[in-house]
């Protein structure tokens, strides 16, 4: 019978004497019983034997490979009812016994004997409990015991001679999982620690850790901080822009265990406000390549944050507002006193955390208070993430903190005075930004269209001068009251400034003249007249027009106290009140001039 590659010749019997013999059977003659069943391959070499019992069931099995075409078993495999290996034996030269070998026998190299072999219980996890090593006798003469964790890991891998049981080469594991390193301790035939190395998963000795910067960070200088969990025979550090071959190292001076600090050279072989990976590569002192190590993403930032500063030049309160040329960490505002005021201390105020990111006008919470009518130069500094601080700073100047009211005056009019003119006058004591007129209706006339109000928005220095008339007109025999309000630069409101009892009157004042009357003769001074209102001023006028000649003509009486009242006056002798005399052969012309008040 010829077989292909890849076919399988099966044979039976009946039990393991006739395997041993070579006595096969038809399969015929094995059905429903326990039997052997075994499998060839085309160069007739045993790949699988099983056990099959009555039921057709295999409960247990044993697997054989080769190396290449040879026909010696290099490899025997149990396999339990559940198809599970759980005992192996390795034919001729492997690692396990190698390396047990040139440890106990302190050998470089060992001869290639095919008939020694190994064998090996296997757990559940598919890992070895134990190797037994043999020789061309099978005299059993050394022997490794291995245990694992829960995941499979090997947590003691110890070596021992036989037929005496002496441990001859012990190492013990510990897993930090969270570092991803492998702690492992190697000891000797005495028991004395010959080896203590941290591993990471690639095989690498893990005794380098960056502790400084961290992830995406930024810096404005090229200092990094690391630890050394052992010594090294050589480490350096490299600064790289990803995706580009220029980089720049520095060689690492600190080589033995400690916390140290490693700069460039020269930070200026760093490009600004570039993002750089920081790599870290050496070998330990125990032969073992270091583990590389990498921050990430570290931008190289040495450009100051640029800071604007605004708010209102007079202020009663503080409000402000800012903006920064790029993200800040940290930020405060110093109240720094113009020049004038140089007895007056600076002020800091730090800016909290959520005020860094306000783009409104807004009044810092650690704000203390200012000093009333202080002029400042208020400044604001800012550190960037890279700790730069802004230089210059952000500066508004000459802003006047005042929470003093203005007081406003009313030059003209006076409070009683009587008016044929809108014209008004008022003064204050210092700068305001707008005010407010009100004339309120008090008695005489009455105005139905009273109130009047104005308001003024052009800034008053110290005194303005108005003509009411080109805003509203008053009501001719009305009598008011005026009052002003007015709010400085900085909003302070004023309290109300008010005058009382302005009589506004543009009527001319009617004036009657009783005795004497055209072309009277009269022998004394004694006249009768009437006036259609209180007169402010008034006169009688006597001028010789014929008759004798009067060397002092013209006689002026001023009218005065009761003399100006509305009501009519009879036989008033106003010339004997002025003690004036007119000649009595003179022809006189009488008349009266009267002003109005």
């Amino acid at each position: 019978m010829f077989l292909t590659a890849g076919e399988r010749d099966v044979k039976y019997f009946r039990n393991e004497h006739g395997f041993i013999t070579g006595n096969n059977v038809p399969k015929s003659e094995i059905l429903r019983k326990d039997h052997i069943k075994a499998e060839y391959d085309e160069l007739d070499r045993l790949i699988l034997k099983s056990k099959v019992n009555a039921q057709g069931k295999m409960i247990a099995q044993e697997q054989y490979s080769y190396t290449g075409t040879n026909l010696i078993i290099r490899q025997k495999d149990l396999v339990d009812n559940k198809g599970h290996i759980f005992h192996q034996t390795i034919f001729g030269r492997e690692p396990q016994s190698l390396s047990y070998i040139e440890w106990v026998f302190g050998v470089d190299s060992v001869k290639k004997w095919n008939d020694r072999f190994t064998t090996s219980n296997l757990n559940e996890l598919d890992k070895p409990n134990d190797y037994r090593f043999f020789d061309v006798d099978a005299y059993e003469y050394g022997g490794k015991e291995l245990e694992f964790d829960s995941l499979g890991r090997t947590t003691r891998d110890e070596w021992f001679r036989r037929p005496d049981g002496k441990s001859m080469h012990k190492f013990l594991y510990k897993y930090y999982d969270d570092l991803g390193i492998t702690h492992m301790f190697e000891y000797d035939s005495n028991g004395v620690l010959i080896m203590d190395v941290k591993l990471s998963g690639d095989g690498t000795e893990a005794l380098f850790w960056f502790t400084g910067p961290a992830d995406s960070s930024f810096q404005n200088h090229s200092e990094i901080t690391y630890n050394l969990d052992g010594d090294l025979t050589w480490g350096k550090v490299i600064w790289a822009i990803p995706g580009e071959l220029d980089s720049s190292s520095v060689d690492l001076s600190d080589i033995y265990a400690g916390d140290y600090t490693v700069s460039l050279v020269n930070d200026s072989m760093l490009q600004d406000s570039s993002i750089y990976d920081i790599h870290f590569d050496g070998k330990g002192v125990k032969g073992y390549m270091a583990t590389m190590r990498t921050i990430n993403h570290i931008t190289y930032d040495i450009s100051p944050p640029i800071m604007t500063l605004d708010m209102d030049t007079y202020m009663k309160d503080v409000s402000i507002s800012f903006t920064h040329s790029e993200p800040i960490d940290s930020a405060y505002i110093v109240w720094v006193p113009n020049s004038n005021f140089s007895h007056v201390p600076l002020d800091t105020v730090i800016l909290t955390k959520e005020e860094i990111d306000k783009s409104d006008r807004f009044k810092p919470y650690n704000q203390s208070p200012l000093i009333d009518g202080v002029m400042y130069n208020p400044e604001i500094y800012a550190i960037d993430r890279a700790d730069n601080l802004a230089d210059p700073p952000g500066l508004k100047e000459n802003v006047i903190y005042d929470i003093t009211q203005p007081a406003l005056s009313i030059n003209k009019p006076n409070t009683g005075e009587w008016l044929n003119h809108q014209l008004f006058y008022m003064s204050t004591n210092e700068p305001i930004q707008s005010w407010t007129f009100i004339a309120k209706w008090q008695g005489g006339s009455f105005d139905e269209n009273a109130p009047y109000t104005h308001t003024f928005t052009d800034t008053v220095l110290d005194t303005a001068y108005v003509n009411l008339a080109d805003h509203f007109q008053l009501n001719d025999g009305s009598t008011y009251a005026f009052s002003i309000i007015g709010n400085d630069l900085a909003g302070n409101v004023s309290d109300t400034t008010q005058i009382d009892s302005i009589h506004y009157d543009t009527t001319p004042p009617v004036l009657t003249m009783i005795f004497p009357f055209n072309d009277a003769a009269i022998n004394n001074p004694t006249v009768s007249y009437a006036s259609s209102e209180l007169l402010l001023a008034g006169e009688f006028l006597w001028t010789e027009i014929n008759g004798s000649e009067d060397s002092v003509s013209s006689h002026r009486v001023e009218l005065i106290d009761d003399e100006l009242s509305a009501e009519e006056k009879k036989w008033l002798d106003i010339m004997t009140t002025a003690k004036k005399r007119i000649d009595d052969s003179s022809n006189s012309n009488q008349s009266t001039k009267s002003n109005l008040r």
